[in-house]
């Protein structure tokens, strides 16, 4: 039960947003889990189970100088992450007949050279957006590469999801989660230098351990929906009919909700009590023990049956009389104990129905 419940996306080793992803065809490729007509499934099959890959791109030589300003040129003109500058002037070839002193030259005493060097400028410029994308490129590929070890190191504890369906709660400022969540796995070429996520055959599923933490919402509706996604399995990469799931999702939660498909509305809090927002992403994270399934489960099953199983005995009763003692001194927010308290007040409640 000290597995921690988390509530907001930032809490995560590591997680990515698909709006960030860099706008490198050459090296990156998306490939969405639209769900199609049958007439396209084929194609849809060639596909395969492939959602993305990130090929390493090597950083490119910045466009040679002419050398009528060459020599000009402030140190760091080839490194794209600098600024391209000249020397305002230097000395020349003739002196001073009063000082001996070299006369200076100025850079823009020759206007050819500003030219040549004003074209040149252009041309690094291209070169400098070019090469800041391929930076960005590396490090997404360099995290998908460490993950990929990493995932692989650690197959029995950590996972890869997509995830989709943003929850935020007026009433709980922690609360920023996606909802609808499915597996994925991650492999490399070293031959291609190239990471890949590819989709797996789990079925997706809710991250419902959000709603037991929050009050006043319809959370028998969360059974409903289970039951919908389990016939349909909605991916959260699915740009046809999961965003209808979501904004179903929602509005059963709570009358008092807002769905947006385009991101964060300013000032939702002043309307609405809770909003769900489209925003595709991978997240790393602990695999789910059993004991929060279980939990998840016994609540269900109370609030079907207004019966508590009997293997849940002593959790509800040694959880029922924690909960009591340590509620004013550890509010408990952000762990499974919430869950198992929650789960222990309906037994204990269902059982003195029972008895009475």
């Amino acid at each position: 039960l000290k597995q921690k419940a988390i509530l907001n996306i930032k809490d995560y080793p590591w997680s990515f947003s698909l709006s960030d992803l860099p706008d490198d065809h050459e090296n990156i490729s998306l490939h969405y889990r639209d769900r199609v007509s049958d007439d396209l499934d084929s194609e849809k099959a060639e596909d395969g189970n492939l959602i993305l890959s990130v090929h390493k791109p090597e950083f490119q030589k910045c466009p040679e100088p002419e050398l009528s300003f060459e020599l000009w040129l402030e140190p760091g003109w080839n490194d794209f992450r600098l600024e391209a500058s000249v020397i305002a002037s230097m000395p020349g070839k003739e002196t001073d007949e009063e000082t001996g002193e070299p006369i200076p030259v100025l850079f823009a005493d020759d206007p050819d050279r500003e030219t040549q060097y004003q074209q040149w400028l252009e041309k690094r410029k291209v070169w400098v957006e070019r090469q800041l994308l391929t930076a960005r490129t590396r490090g997404l590929f360099t995290d998908l590469y460490r993950l990929y070890f990493e995932l692989k190191r650690e197959s029995e504890t950590e996972e890869m999801i997509a995830a989709n369906g943003f929850l935020r709660d007026r009433n709980n400022a922690e609360i920023c989660h996606p909802v609808l969540t499915h597996r994925v796995s991650i492999d490399y070429d070293p031959d291609a230098n190239t990471v890949f996520v590819r989709d797996t055959e789990i079925p997706s599923d809710l991250y419902s351990v959000v709603f037991q933490i929050m009050d006043d919402i319809n959370l028998g509706e969360v059974n409903v929906l289970s039951e919908d996604l389990k016939k349909n399995d909605y991916h959260p990469l699915d740009r046809n009919e999961t965003p209808g799931f979501l904004k179903v999702l929602v509005h059963q939660l709570s009358s008092d909700s807002v769905y947006s498909e385009t991101g964060i509305p300013a000032n939702w809090e002043r309307s609405s009590r809770l909003l769900l927002y489209l925003n595709p992403c991978f997240i790393v994270r602990k695999r789910l023990d059993g004991t929060l399934k279980a939990i998840e489960q016994i609540i269900e099953n109370v609030q079907q049956t207004e019966k508590c199983p009997a293997q849940s005995g002593i959790l509800s009763a040694a959880g029922y009389r924690n909960y009591r003692r340590t509620q004013e001194k550890n509010p408990l927010t952000n762990s499974l104990q919430p869950l198992a308290a929650r789960a222990s007040i309906f037994c204990c409640r269902s059982r003195r129905i029972k008895n009475s």
